[in-house]
């Protein structure tokens, strides 16, 4: 299988429906009417969105064959096998009159699992290299790895890696909002450059790099990590306890400092030849050239690392992409999982489809 990216349409999500989400991620109380409303005006979006993308750039004499959607996480506990990602899919059979694909964890999930990171065979397809291993970074809300072997021989399930190894724009993010509450993060790191850089790089140790290794320890290298990890809580603690003696930009520069260390440390390990960064934190140019000098650290021999636009997958394409390869090994009857990367004893069939 390889997959070609024809066309993006994203919209950021409403006020309400990004607030609401954020509540119920967060484990605050909410009724049933209001986790209903929430999947809907989810589904809706997503249909207005994929309704409007297909209208644009499909040709006339072709069909869409199905939509697959994950939905918003809103609770993960991989060590319990549980997880739910929040969409009504509905909406979308509806609009498009096509069958969609979703609900992509529960196989893995009931087959011992942990249910992520879920996209490493997506990864296979998208970015494997013929001569040479490649480890793909996503620098999403929690920062997740895969490590593809060269890609010379057909999907090598047992030999390709992956797991989630720590916070990222979750971290980053939680802090710029919490002293910046007028933005939702750092735009192109605007405020990260106002740092005291010379200071951070010379520091070897800080309490937010502390605290965050601490979370760390109680869940080990490569394991599925979530919200639950760093809640809002956690991350209200962290600030409320370095704000007072720290300015605000060396807040922010030490949260892109914390995610680049962990992010290279385990790069560190697999030794790959180069290095392709996906995801919104691939935007962050701060971020992306501290992860480039934590390896020439770590590694005598650092490998190359490039955003994967330069591999013709804009950065934040990466998942929607992925999931789409997802719903097509789906449809295969494809397992879409490891029992290397998420323990998952032959997980089977991956996905729940509903149709006009």
């Amino acid at each position: 299988m390889n997959a070609e990216l024809i066309a993006l349409r994203s919209r950021p999500y409403p006020h309400e429906l990004r607030t609401g989400l954020r509540r119920l991620a967060g484990g605050e109380p909410a009724t049933a009417a209001q986790f209903v409303r929430t999947a809907r005006r989810l589904g809706e979006l997503h249909a207005d969105l994929a309704a409007g993308l297909v209208h644009e750039h499909l040709p006339p004499d072709s069909s869409l064959d199905f939509v697959v959607a994950h939905g918003q996480t809103i609770f993960h506990a991989g060590t319990e096998h549980l997880s739910r990602q929040l969409l009504d899919p509905w909406p979308i059979v509806r609009q498009l009159n096509v069958p969609v694909c979703y609900d992509l964890r529960q196989a893995d999930l009931i087959a011992g699992g942990q249910g992520a990171p879920i996209m490493p065979l997506a990864d296979w397809v998208l970015f494997r290299a013929p001569s040479h291993a490649r480890v793909i970074v996503n620098l999403g809300g929690i920062c997740n790895l895969t490590r593809l072997p060269r890609g010379d021989d057909p999907m090598p399930r047992e030999s390709i890696d992956g797991g989630d190894i720590g916070p990222c724009n979750l971290l980053i993010d939680g802090v710029v909002r919490r002293l910046f509450p007028d933005r939702e993060f750092d735009k192109d790191g605007h405020i990260a450059a106002q740092a005291d850089w010379p200071t951070i790089h010379a520091t070897k140790s800080h309490p937010m790099l502390d605290t965050v290794a601490a979370v760390m320890s109680d869940h080990g290298p490569l394991n599925t990590l979530g919200r639950e990890q760093f809640s809002d809580p956690w991350l209200d603690e962290l600030v409320d306890r370095l704000a007072p003696t720290t300015a605000a930009a060396d807040l922010v520069g030490w949260a892109v400092e914390t995610v680049a260390r962990t992010i290279a440390s385990a790069i560190a390990a697999f030794h790959a030849s180069d290095v392709v960064l996906a995801g919104g934190g691939a935007l962050n140019p701060n971020l992306v050239q501290r992860i480039r000098e934590r390896l020439a650290i770590e590694l005598d021999h650092a490998p190359r690392v490039y955003s994967s636009d330069e591999m013709g997958i804009p950065a934040g394409a990466r998942e929607a992409m992925g999931m789409a390869v997802l719903g097509g090994l789906c449809l295969d009857g494809e397992p879409i999982t490891t029992k290397r990367v998420t323990g998952a004893v032959s997980p089977g069939r991956a996905g729940a489809w509903v149709y006009p």
